[in-house]
């Protein structure tokens, strides 16, 4: 036996091991939710309707050849215009193509395997004039409905900067920053991925590190 190892501790350790590879391994199993692509412009017939609607969309994939149920999603706001004061933090946004109610402010929870499911963040339509609208229950349901919006997810006419993440019961998620432009004209909504960029700033004589939004390939 070769002499100066502890065998007692390396024997004790194998479980420990093998309880640490197998959790490892689990966890590369787990799906994992992808933001593939986006956002880009989408314009249909909403819903049957005969009037056209512009969409900003993501589409949202499930990688590892697992499905992952309870798909969620959420937009924040980090950045708008010094005028517009009447924001949430956050708001859930509507899966393409799967039924809500007028009454709920949370969007349905969709299983996603790994073919594209489409992801509405805003929305305009020929009835709005120097805005849009988040796309959460309520808001699609009033302008579908009524032709009229809601006072919480209109954004007025100017640049805003949207946190989106998307989630899932058993694995995990993604997020992406875009920039948007919220237009006068209906068919000019228009957004862009943008990149995190971490940088010093000077406050005073004080230096602290700060974040810039850059649009994506832009240094």
């Amino acid at each position: 036996m070769v002499e100066g190892i502890d065998w007692a501790s390396i024997v004790a350790a194998i479980p420990g091991l093998g309880a640490l590879v197998a959790l490892v391994v689990k966890d590369a199993r787990k799906p994992r939710l992808r933001i593939s692509e986006g956002p880009y412009p989408y314009m249909c017939r909403f819903l049957g309707t005969n009037v056209m609607w512009r969409f900003i969309t993501l589409d949202v994939i499930a990688d590892k050849g697992r499905s992952a149920s309870r798909c969620v999603a959420k937009a924040s706001i980090l950045s708008h215009p010094p005028s517009v004061t009447n924001l949430r933090r956050e708001y859930a946004i509507h899966w393409a193509d799967i039924p809500y109610s007028g009454r709920s402010t949370s969007a349905e929870p969709v299983d996603i395997w790994n073919v594209p499911q489409r992801l509405d963040v805003v929305f305009t339509t020929p009835n709005t004039s120097g805005q849009s609208m988040l796309a959460i229950p309520t808001a699609l349901h009033s302008a579908m409905k009524y032709s009229t919006s809601v006072p919480e997810a209109v954004l007025p006419q100017g640049q805003y900067i949207l946190k989106v993440e998307v989630s899932c019961e058993n694995g995990k998620g993604d997020t992406k920053v875009i920039r948007l432009t919220s237009p006068q004209q209906w068919q000019g909504l228009e957004a862009e991925e943008m990149t995190v960029k971490h940088r010093l700033r000077r406050s005073g004589k004080r230096l602290y590190l700060g974040k810039a939004y850059l649009p994506k390939g832009r240094s």
